[in-house]
């Protein structure tokens, strides 16, 4: 360490200053447990043992060292605003050491050199293991991260370890903290928990730097690593000249994320209701909601295009407000590419996952759940209609948004498009279309269901086992009427997840004055043939469903008193 970094009290007495904005500590920003920038165990016992050798007027790669009894009572975070103070001091005689931040001692130890007789080390060819298969370094940062263990830089040492954890190779980078902290990597990886895990204490370590360095020598100059061993019966590992006996590691909670809570209410929604108006944002989020229930999926695309004659600003675009829809949704994964020959449009500021192209660079695969366009009912582009139809898988959506409410609704006969959703806002409307479906009368299997009898569930389930045996696919209605309290939707939506159940389709009556369910009743029929996997009717014969909305943002009050709950300490 330069002496800019140290203030010297005594031979016995240094005070450090650790600052990770300098080149020196630059490297201590990688590691990181549980999203905080930990000082390393292995830095304090470094700093002892180049403090001891000095002591002793040796360099410190001269002087093999034993260092026993190490307690690690409490971490030391780093940050990049303010420097660390740590006076280390070792005591004249029992060569006890001790670490203090500020007026709190954080690690105490013993160290001492070693007597000849000292010098026997654990061979590492002592115990033979199998070949049992290996993870990469690739697959151990992982498996490391997953626990809460976020390394980088040289940090991520270990090369390569069995399976079993017994053994593998750790990376030299003549870093002897960042070498020693990947062996006690290697004993996290050994526990068999998934715990977050940090050393408390080590009962003895053991470095032989010459021979150490030596070994090291005799390896590939653009590659050196050396073989590693952990003897799980022993609590010991070695690698090279190091070896370390007796670590116990302790349990720490880990550390809860701050995500924002997705709070909504669940509510009956018309899907065709030109009369009462609705926001634009739970227009497409229903629309959303809806195309996703009917071909569920996890990836997702979605285009929204803008045509050369569409006068559209930035603030227009919906594309945003898609990405936070989704972003809603955690088992997504979504893009959205933003479709314009428009230059304005071609360099804004877009979400992560958001593209912006041309439609002449767009594959013929593009096999998007929804595209999104502006007053397509007005223009009437045949090689328009064509392009765009082209780009949606084969039960896939189109959403346009009207400015003006005068619709020629004739052209979607024409392009055999049926409506979804179409409703009011303000002064725009919006209409989701799908391509129609093919579906005749023969090729429904209705089931009733009742919250008191439940006979029919083995009527399903043999109709289900009787598709999945054989190569026809029937649509199967799930009826639930004569009671509002049903459990039909969530029924249907568990039912979709299993194999076969891409089949299953519900109508659920709210409406005593509706006609009991029958195929021959067009009131249902005409909604069946829109095949969609959840169908509402309430009074008045208004088809709709349930969708989830965010709830309206609560008004901040004045309050004489709160409470608040610390998560983490």
């Amino acid at each position: 360490m330069s002496h800019s970094e140290k203030k010297i009290i005594n031979e016995r007495e240094i005070i450090f200053n650790i600052d990770t904005n300098d080149e020196e500590f630059l490297y201590l920003t990688g590691h990181v447990i549980n999203g905080k920038n930990l000082f390393p165990a292995m830095g304090y016992i470094f700093y002892i043992w180049e403090m001891f050798a000095s002591i002793n007027k040796k360099e410190y790669t001269e002087m093999p060292i034993i260092f026993e009894d190490i307690n690690f009572i409490r971490a030391t975070v780093l940050t990049q605003q303010n420097k660390i103070e740590l006076t280390f001091s070792i005591q004249k005689g029992s060569n006890r050491f001790e670490i203090i931040e500020g007026h709190t001692t954080i690690v105490t130890g013993r160290i001492r050199i070693p007597t000849s007789d000292e010098n026997k080390r654990i061979s590492a060819n002592s115990t033979k293991y199998a070949d049992d298969g290996e993870m990469n370094n690739k697959d151990i940062y992982k498996e490391l991260r997953l626990r809460g263990y976020q390394y980088s830089g040289i940090f991520r040492g270990l090369n390569r370890i069995s399976v079993t954890k017994s053994n593998g190779s750790i990376a030299w980078t003549s870093n002897w903290v960042a070498f020693m902290d990947s062996m006690l990597q290697m004993i996290i990886l050994g526990q068999n928990t998934r715990n977050l895990l940090v050393p408390t204490r080590i009962c003895k370590l053991t470095i032989d730097p010459k021979y150490h360095l030596q070994l090291i020598q005799n390896t590939s100059i653009n590659n050196r690593q050396l073989p590693v061993n952990y003897y799980k019966h022993l609590n010991a590992i070695t690698s090279g000249g190091i070896e370390i006996h007796g670590v116990v590691a302790t349990f720490i909670p880990n550390r809860l994320k701050t995500v924002n809570t997705v709070l909504e209410e669940h509510t009956f929604v018309a899907h065709r209701d030109l009369e009462s108006s609705i926001s634009l944002q739970n227009a497409i989020r229903m629309s959303i909601h809806l195309a996703l229930e009917c071909c569920n999926m996890l990836n997702v695309k979605i285009i929204e295009f803008l045509d050369t004659d569409d006068k559209v600003t930035s603030e227009d675009l919906n594309s945003p407000l898609i990405n936070k829809i989704l972003s809603d949704l955690p088992q997504i994964r979504h893009h959205t590419k933003l479709v314009t020959n428009h230059k304005s449009l071609q360099n804004i500021s877009l979400p992560g996952n958001t593209s912006v192209t041309e439609m002449t660079k767009l594959s013929k695969n593009e096999n998007c759940l929804m595209v999104l366009s502006f007053n397509l009912l007005k223009k009437n582009k045949e090689e328009l209609y064509k392009q765009l139809l082209s780009l949606l898988m084969p039960q896939g959506f189109l959403l346009t948004l009207e400015e003006s409410t005068d619709c020629e609704y004739s052209y979607l006969k024409k392009y055999k498009l049926n409506i979804i959703i179409e409703r009011q806002i303000n002064n725009k409307r919006l209409l989701l279309l799908r391509k129609t479906q093919n579906v005749e009368k023969n090729q429904y299997q209705v089931v009733h269901v009742n919250n008191y009898d439940f006979t029919w569930v083995d009527k399903l389930k043999s109709i289900m086992n009787m598709q999945n045996k054989s190569d026809i696919d029937k649509n199967i209605i799930l009826v639930a009427e004569n009671n509002f309290e049903s459990g039909l939707l969530g029924l249907v939506n568990c039912l979709r997840k299993e194999p076969g159940g891409e089949t299953i389709r519900s109508v659920f009556i709210q409406d005593n004055k509706a006609p009991a369910f029958s195929l021959h009743e067009p009131l249902y029929m005409k909604q069946l043939l829109l095949n969609l996997p959840i169908n509402v009717i309430r009074s008045g014969n208004v088809w709709g469903s349930y969708r989830h909305f965010p709830l309206p943002a609560l008004e901040l009050k004045l309050v004489q008193n709160a409470y608040v709950k610390q998560k983490v300490q």
